[in-house]
């Protein structure tokens, strides 16, 4: 409806550069924190003489959830090392979630969270202080301010897991 189109992110206002009257399509912005987002699309109309830009349309505020993604676990028996897209912020609530990959019976699988305290500084390199794990094979996740990073649970696909095998 609007003359010009952008979307707001959280706090950070992008351009899509594909608007339709049906869709926009954008990739997602860089500089973004994982978590639960607002996304909103603002419309602006160009009025005037020479056309200036005023408030036209604004949507909703809808949550958009990014998820964190996991790459490069290591682990020790006292800590796990993970690298996490995007950069997870000094004021971020993050948490280290283990479930065991096998279990033998008549016991169930273990599962383990351990939450990091805060961050000092922006970083994309996690450490993990753990403690009392069961020693065995672990699908990792990461979740930042309540957002889940995902699993691969097909065992033939090239990206199964993250896993991490704990001594």
């Amino acid at each position: 409806l609007g003359d010009l189109t952008t979307v707001r992110i959280g706090n950070t206002t992008v351009t899509p550069p594909v608007v339709t009257e049906n869709a926009i399509m954008m990739p997602v912005p860089t500089g973004l924190q994982a978590g639960v987002l607002g996304l909103q699309v603002i419309q602006q109309l160009l009025l005037g003489t020479p056309p200036e830009p005023h408030p036209g349309y604004e949507s909703n505020i809808v949550a958009l959830v990014l998820q964190p993604v996991v790459t490069a676990p290591s682990a020790t028996a006292t800590q796990i090392g993970l690298t996490v897209n995007p950069v997870v912020q000094p004021n971020q609530k993050v948490s280290l979630l283990l479930n065991q990959t096998t279990m033998t019976p008549p016991n169930p699988p273990a599962a383990y969270t351990f939450t990091l305290p805060p961050l000092a500084v922006a970083s994309n390199t996690l450490t993990c202080a753990i403690s009392d794990v069961v020693a065995g094979t672990y699908f990792l996740r990461v979740k930042v301010d309540g957002a889940e990073s995902s699993l691969d649970l097909n065992p033939s696909s090239p990206t199964f897991g993250p896993t991490v095998t704990i001594p």
